[in-house]
């Protein structure tokens, strides 16, 4: 059988694509690292893969607003060939800059506005870098969370400092008329987000944009676990879910 495939995007800021890939090829995926800049010459290139991956890093320096400018690129170089892929079902994943992306290209969205959601400004202005307890929403659907957190809160890796999720009233409603959209929240940490989400899906389950980073939790080692330090850490679940799913 073949392998499934993943593309990794990398370049222009994105400085977690190394760890996301080998999240991939853990879970058993065959998974490519491409630079943004090969997007213009292969703008078709989704093509050749069953999951896409936007990790986390600075995207441009942030420097307008958060996944802002990486949202337009992708937009222009991808354009309907992306929001088909995510309307067929396809995983795709957004790590904390990523996520940020996922929320300014409307594919987190009822109908794809890009208004209806943002991730800015911590409310303390700090930037975060520590350990936070995620929970699974119980009744979430999504196919990246499957089988997470039954018991009890995740440990992951945090780092931003525009993390904090905004949303609109509409929006609001949308997500207490659909509740299972709330992939992640936060257990104890505070940043002003609402409802404490630290991550969310679409009402197909394939998308997940979430502010913690799993591909740096892949192993216990990197949680200082010295009793088993290469049995497997929380976060390979969730790319492990997105191989599976496709299998």
């Amino acid at each position: 059988m073949a392998k499934i495939k993943a593309l990794v995007l990398s370049g222009m800021g994105i400085n977690c694509h190394k760890e996301t890939a080998r999240a991939f090829d853990m879970a058993g995926a065959e998974t490519s690292t491409i630079p943004l800049g090969m997007l213009k010459e292969h703008q078709l290139i989704l093509r050749d893969y069953q999951i896409l991956a936007l990790p986390g890093g600075f995207s441009y320096g942030d420097e307008i607003q958060s996944g802002r400018v990486l949202a337009l690129y992708l937009k222009k170089y991808l354009g309907e060939s992306l929001y088909q892929f995510a309307e067929k079902g396809h995983p795709i994943l957004g790590i904390c800059n990523g996520f940020q992306t996922l929320a300014e290209l409307g594919l987190l969205s009822p109908k794809g506005l890009r208004e209806d959601i943002s991730l800015i400004d911590n409310d303390h202005g700090k930037f975060e870098d520590r350990w936070v307890d995620v929970k699974v929403t119980g009744n979430t659907h999504c196919l990246w969370t499957k089988g997470i957190g039954v018991d009890g809160p995740v440990h992951l890796p945090l780092r931003n400092k525009q993390g904090r999720l905004v949303a609109t009233d509409s929006y609001k409603k949308h997500l207490s008329d659909n509740s299972q959209l709330k992939a992640l929240t936060y257990s104890t940490y505070e940043n002003g987000s609402y409802e404490h989400i630290a991550g969310l899906t679409n009402k197909g389950g394939n998308i997940l944009g979430l502010m913690p980073h799993p591909e740096a939790c892949v192993l216990n080692l990197q949680t200082c676990n010295n009793h088993h330090p290469f049995k497997e850490g929380a976060g390979l679940k969730f790319f492990i879910n997105a191989v599976e799913y496709l299998k």
